[in-house]
């Protein structure tokens, strides 16, 4: 169990490091993209004390993943997970098994392989995205 958490933790905190150490231009498309997922965030996490649709954060994550930036994808991922942890913490959390160890299994498997996800698809495109820019680049040297 200790285990996942240190993973849980270091995959977390290094995807937020990977966003930052790269250089990042973030356009008005990315902007859009970015503001529309922090609203849908808040609303999934305003709406989820009390009915919890939990479920609901993942497509949120992997539209962003997809649409905005690798810097604010890895951001939001980081902090909404964050902010999943802190919730299921003070025991208003989507993971109630009764005993503590099953919840704290349940809550560290969810958000390391949704954290592992989201990575892959923001790396993913992160690459795709500089290849275009590089076969561009290459196109107009070219001509």
């Amino acid at each position: 169990m200790l285990f996942l958490a240190d993973s849980l933790g270091i995959v977390l905190v290094y995807q937020v490091y990977l966003g930052w150490s790269e250089r990042f231009f973030i356009n008005q498309r990315q902007i859009r993209a970015s503001l529309l997922s922090i609203l849908a965030l808040v609303v999934i996490f305003t709406l989820a004390f009390g009915n919890q649709p939990w479920y609901l954060l993942l497509p949120v994550l992997v539209m962003q993943a997809f649409e905005g930036s690798f810097l604010l994808t890895c951001s939001l991922s980081s902090g909404s997970f964050a902010v999943v942890i802190y919730v299921s913490a003070k025991g208003l959390g989507p993971f109630d098994a009764g005993l503590y160890s099953a919840e704290t299994a349940e809550l560290a498997a969810f958000c390391f392989a949704n954290a592992l996800v989201l990575l892959g698809i923001a790396l993913q495109n992160r690459q795709l995205r500089l290849s275009e820019q590089h076969r561009d680049a290459w196109q107009q040297v070219a001509f």
